[in-house]
């Protein structure tokens, strides 16, 4: 087989047959996602290089490769969720360093994918002072922020607790949970956040369900106070 080649395109959420060539298309349109079986690390590698910058991601499980498009939903849940992290740090003094979605990856695990957001927080003193992580050999971020308010075809968060991500703040659209990756190398549900002992995923879901009825600017202003008063 050659390197690039891939298998045959299956697509979610599945429908019935369309007798036209169209089908893909307009599936993918649909989902907002596309799943490739067989792919090789090398075109995963290629792929993420190529839409470096773009509003498409790439999750990546041994073999399997999902496309993701990315919602204004989502992009606005995880910018919103961003700016309290931050806000957050400043607040009690604890020294993050951001990036972003920065793409975690593996090769010898065979996975890999882009963050919706991510920290180094214990980490912070490796990359505080301008230093790039680099995915195949550094630590992975302290902290990751997942938005989860559309369907994925592959499981992220196994992917994650691999790569052996200690945090994750998970956000729904209704509901923020806070995990941390245990010894046997699951995740399991905290009240209170690893990274920022002290802060419950209650504190910070209500500012989160303000979203709607004001905007982020007054969100953020109301959570710094309420930030400024639990210190």
């Amino acid at each position: 087989m050659n390197e690039t080649a891939v298998a045959p395109v299956s697509v979610a959420p599945r429908k019935r047959a369309r007798p036209d060539a169209s089908r893909a298309e307009w599936d993918v349109c649909q989902a907002q996602s596309l799943l490739l079986s067989n792919v090789t690390w090398r075109m995963y590698s290629t792929l993420v290089k190529l839409f470096d910058g773009t509003n498409v991601c790439f999750n990546y499980d041994q073999g399997e490769l999902e496309i993701v498009t990315k919602s204004n939903e989502h992009e606005g849940g995880k910018k919103l969720l961003a700016r309290l992290v931050e806000q957050l740090a400043l607040e009690w003094d604890v020294p993050i360093a951001g990036f972003g979605e920065a793409t975690l990856k593996r090769k010898k695990l065979k996975r890999g994918l882009e963050s919706d957001e991510c920290y180094y927080v214990k980490n912070e003193p490796l990359f505080g002072h301008g230093k790039l992580p680099d995915p195949e050999r550094d630590p992975p971020p302290d902290l990751m922020i997942e938005i989860e308010v559309s369907r994925r075809l592959l499981d992220r968060k196994r992917i994650l607790a691999a790569l052996g991500v200690p945090e994750l703040w998970c956000f729904d659209g209704r509901e923020l949970r806070f995990l941390v990756l245990n010894k046997s190398g699951q995740y399991e549900e905290h009240e209170e956040s690893l990274n920022f002992p002290g802060l419950k995923s209650a504190d910070l879901e209500q500012f989160l369900l303000m979203q709607g009825q004001k905007g982020q600017h007054e969100i953020v202003l109301e959570f710094r106070y309420w930030a400024r008063t639990r210190r």
